[in-house]
């Protein structure tokens, strides 16, 4: 069922039983974190106590002297780094009527299973998330992104259209694809500059109590340019912690590129032509130590066998593939792999629509197409 607010913007809605809710927000930091985390306060709880990874790995961590001093550490740096984001967080957790430490805890989980990772302690929970497939050519300005996750995910994901105000100004206005009580960023989305989506990438080495990712990852929606997504990443690059992978499309001019981004170390490359990502290291590969996606070779592998993609129907197709039975491209959670596509979405820079699919994207038509330039009408 999907529920909608103010949404001039929606240009299709099919409407599926399992399809995200669709929620429209407008206030300050606190606000519309308040109001999402009030909305979808049952997806929240409910993601939280059913979540191996939160009962079986965060949790546990988190009660341990060891794992506590992190935490709060990690809490202390990014309050002081991203204040605005720290109060939206705070909102969300107010909201849902979750203590907050637990919606800290949700913030920072690939940089704890990495870190138990490291400790030899078992680990439940796979990091091997998405596939993104670009196209930039002079026709076709376009990329796609499978969002994969826990398949509990699906169940309790959400969308958010969220119009943030400071002292009477529209400071950020964007719509983000959203796991229950996560911060908007660690999935894709976008604003009226930018197209954006993330895949995990896991190095071995980790920053304890610096600049958690989906704190960083929160503050590429308010980027209005590549430019300044690389700068951001600058910026913050001395205390990262953790490391991600950006693809980011610029609305104004076609342009795509991909950032790899490690603590100490960040790369990127301009598309031209055709590109993918997974969850394997490319441009930094040879510099350092990472945990190697077995699923990312055989979805890379898979992909270099289709003929190189030129239109959108060619990225849909490579997306929904499920040829390899073990590790396919659109991912179902069968043994081995644990993980589920989500959800997809096609990102047209050159017509400024955003299509979403909430089901295989070769077989199905998007749940719901969104127009970046009516978004763009009230963010000058």
């Amino acid at each position: 069922m999907i529920s909608f607010y103010s949404s001039v913007f929606l240009l299709v809605i099919t409407v599926v039983s399992s399809s995200p809710t669709f929620f429209k927000t407008q206030g300050s930091y606190y606000q519309i974190g308040y109001s999402v985390g009030y909305k979808f306060r049952d997806q929240i709880k409910n993601f939280i106590n059913e979540s191996t990874t939160y009962n079986s790995v965060l949790l546990p961590f988190y009660n341990t002297t060891w794992g506590k001093n992190i935490v709060q550490q990690y809490e202390i740096t990014n309050k002081n780094l991203f204040p605005n984001y720290f109060e939206e967080l705070r909102g969300i957790s107010d909201g849902a009527e979750e203590p907050f430490i637990n919606m800290l805890l949700l913030n920072l989980r690939p940089e704890i299973e990495t870190i138990v990772q490291e400790t030899k302690i078992e680990s439940t929970f796979s990091l091997e998330h998405c596939t993104d497939i670009h196209v930039r050519t002079e026709t076709n300005k376009i990329f796609g992104h499978n969002e994969d996750a826990d398949p509990k995910v699906k169940d309790y994901a959400y969308i958010v259209h969220a119009i943030i105000e400071q002292n009477g100004t529209v400071v950020e206005n964007w719509v983000a694809y959203c796991y229950p009580g996560i911060l908007p960023g660690i999935a894709f989305g976008f604003n009226a500059h930018l197209a954006l989506s993330l895949n995990a990438l896991t190095p071995k080495t980790v920053i304890a109590g610096g600049a958690a990712r989906a704190f960083v990852n929160r503050s590429f929606f308010a980027a209005r340019s590549i430019t300044e997504t690389l700068n951001q990443i600058a910026t913050h690059m001395s205390v990262m912690s953790f490391g991600f992978s950006l693809n980011v499309g610029q609305f104004s001019d076609g342009s795509i590129a991909n950032i790899e981004v490690s603590p100490f170390m960040s790369g990127y490359i301009f598309v031209h032509g055709n590109y993918s990502h997974y969850n394997n290291y490319k441009l930094l590969a040879e510099d350092l130590k990472y945990y190697v996606s077995i699923s990312t070779l055989h979805r890379s592998a898979r992909v270099d066998q289709f003929p190189v993609p030129k239109t959108s129907e060619d990225i849909l197709t490579i997306l929904g593939d499920h040829e390899d039975a073990v590790y396919p491209i659109y991912r179902d959670g069968s043994y081995p792999d644990d993980t589920s596509t989500i959800a997809s979405a096609l990102f047209d820079l050159d017509k400024g629509k955003i299509s979403i699919f909430d089901a295989n994207p070769k077989t199905s038509a998007p749940f719901i197409i969104l127009d970046v330039k009516s978004l763009n009408q009230t963010l000058n």
